[in-house]
């Protein structure tokens, strides 16, 4: 497996630091890299309560509404997709 830099990639895998489940675990997902914010936040649609609707945005690497996202804090766990 070939370990991709930022700038090679599309997406990024990241684990959101602040929602933690019962077990302790963050949940995790992958976002475009326009999504990030620095090395440790990201931008998220808060605002919009269908997954299917964030998934749309997702695919379409739209970019973040900053008046209306909230920033995130994140851990970046890889990077993929061109």
């Amino acid at each position: 497996m070939v370990k991709r830099k930022m700038a090679d990639a599309k997406y990024v895998i990241v684990t959101f630091e602040d929602d933690v489940d019962d077990e302790q675990q963050c949940s995790m997902d992958v976002i475009p890299t326009t999504w990030l914010y620095g090395s440790g936040q990201a931008w998220w649609p808060t605002h919009i309560g269908s997954m299917q609707r964030v998934g749309q945005l997702l695919r379409k690497c739209a970019p973040p509404n900053e008046t209306l996202w909230e920033k995130l804090r994140v851990r970046i766990m890889g990077y993929g997709g061109r």
